[in-house]
């Protein structure tokens, strides 16, 4: 394989995928850098889309945008489509797992009221608890939702949404999907039913919760 001249990435990677990220895109070409302008003769560019509109790449053959999705300004679609009409852009997914537990992790806080009853327990007032039966002569308790055997429909069923998947099936949910990019009704390895985004207004009365991965 012939080798590459030039990659530029326009940002440090992530703590965690650094080292090997360095390691891996050095040993592809003959110059690497991190950082500062683009230069003229790069051939494979690691980050934003956007980066287009600011250097002329007459010998870029890859972009590679380091994050799930993308989202591209109308600015940036007009100068691929005249300047870049057959350019490849992929993109990385090593942030798909750490968002996809923080979404989980907000889903719980919402099913279970918790910013709210962190801030009423430190002011020392449990009448919200889920425990809590009267407080003044009034019953006072926080709505929550026991997640298990519920519905749950992911809109954006990718590596985010198959992550938050596999998570919610640990809580005993049922895990619904619904994905773009097909035409017909599957079953993935997880279990997982994934329906085409014209069914997505039939599939929403049943589900408890909608949970959204797009950006």
């Amino acid at each position: 394989m012939a080798q590459i001249s030039a990659i530029h990435q326009d940002r440090m990677p992530p703590a965690f995928i650094k080292e090997n990220v360095v390691t891996m895109f050095s040993k592809l070409c003959s110059r690497y850098a991190i950082g500062g302008d683009v230069p003229e003769d790069v051939e494979i560019l690691i980050g934003e889309a956007t980066l287009l509109e600011k250097f002329k790449l007459p010998n870029l053959k890859l972009l590679i945008v380091p994050h799930a999705g993308v989202n591209l300004p109308a600015t940036t679609s007009n100068i691929l489509s005249t300047n870049y009409p057959t350019l490849p852009i992929l993109t990385l997914h090593h942030n798909a797992v750490p968002t996809a537990e923080t979404g989980f992790s907000l889903l719980l806080a919402a099913a279970k009221q918790i910013v709210r009853a962190d801030r009423e327990l430190r002011t020392g007032n449990w009448s919200g608890s889920s425990f809590a039966h009267q407080h003044g002569g009034v019953e006072v308790k926080m709505q929550q939702v026991v997640l298990r055997r519920k519905r749950i429909l992911i809109l954006g069923y990718g590596r985010i949404g198959r992550s938050v998947a596999m998570a919610c099936k640990g809580l005993g949910m049922e895990v619904l999907g619904i994905r773009n990019r097909i035409d017909a009704e599957y079953e993935d390895d997880l279990g997982t039913k994934v329906y085409p985004l014209s069914q997505l207004d039939s599939l929403l009365p049943s589900c408890t919760v909608l949970f959204s991965t797009l950006p």
